[in-house]
């Protein structure tokens, strides 16, 4: 009796609880963190909800968020009356929770063992409530970028390409490094499976309308496709080497 209770297969869903609980516990526990960030985007969609522009400073045209879909939204929440900023972390923790169930979905395809311990892992993730509960932008990225990882994964096993494509195409649209992650994954995607010509174009075309659309609006309204935080964190190439083997040091440290 023991043994039928514990098999696998009868743990796949406790587990997700247990980690959904774990999970909605850490992010109650960070519920106090904003980070000055996430007041660009309050301050933005003030403005624009004000008729001023998707802005930080009214006629002054500056791309000076990291996501203009994100930023976007919190305009709509703002124009229609709501609390943007408990909006903006409320929505954040449920799509950090969905990247949860999705990552376990995604782990289903390797075995039932990987499908208990992906959440259970994710949960004790400690940057994922964390920035979650931020009012940032980036729950929308991860939970994109995990749905685009689960559709490139079963569009090998007959799941339309094209899905796969589209979803790369909106994480690349909610954030700039987005691209590079749509392209690596499309790359094995199209390299993997035996796709007609039509269903190559269609995934393409999935993937880069998406960016096109963001990077065109970009383009028109600020008369820059990158934010502009690119420009004020860029360096010079030794400079950000040195920089970025630091953070691989602290990465490996912790």
């Amino acid at each position: 009796m023991l043994a039928k209770w514990t098999h696998p297969d009868r743990l796949v869903l406790p587990a997700l609880g247990v980690a959904l609980t774990i999970f909605a516990w850490l992010a109650w526990s960070f519920r106090g963190y904003t980070p000055d960030d996430t007041y660009i985007f309050l301050r933005s969609a003030q403005n624009a909800a004000a008729g001023h522009g998707l802005v930080f400073n009214p006629q002054e045209r500056v791309y000076g968020n990291t996501s203009l879909p994100w930023a976007a939204l919190l305009a709509a929440v703002t124009w229609a009356g709501l609390p943007a900023l408990a909006v903006a972390k409320s929505l954040g923790v449920l799509l950090a929770g969905l990247t949860i169930v999705i990552a376990q979905r995604l782990a289903l395809s390797i075995d039932t063992r990987a499908a208990i311990a992906a959440p259970l892992v994710m949960a004790g993730f400690l940057d994922l409530p964390y920035w979650g509960v931020s009012g940032m932008d980036t729950a929308l990225f991860t939970c994109l970028v995990a749905a685009a990882l689960l559709a490139t994964a079963r569009a090998p096993d007959g799941a339309p390409p094209h899905v796969a494509g589209l979803a790369w195409g909106l994480a690349a649209a909610t954030r700039p490094e987005g691209v590079a992650l749509g392209l690596i994954a499309l790359a094995w995607l199209l390299v993997r499976g035996r796709w007609t010509r039509r269903q190559v174009v269609t995934t393409i075309s999935a993937f880069v309308i998406p960016i096109a659309a963001i990077a065109l609006f970009a383009l028109a309204y600020y008369g820059d496709i990158l934010p502009n935080t690119y420009w004020a964190k860029r360096w010079g190439r030794v400079e950000a080497l040195h920089r970025g083997l630091i953070y691989m040091r602290a990465f490996v440290m912790a």
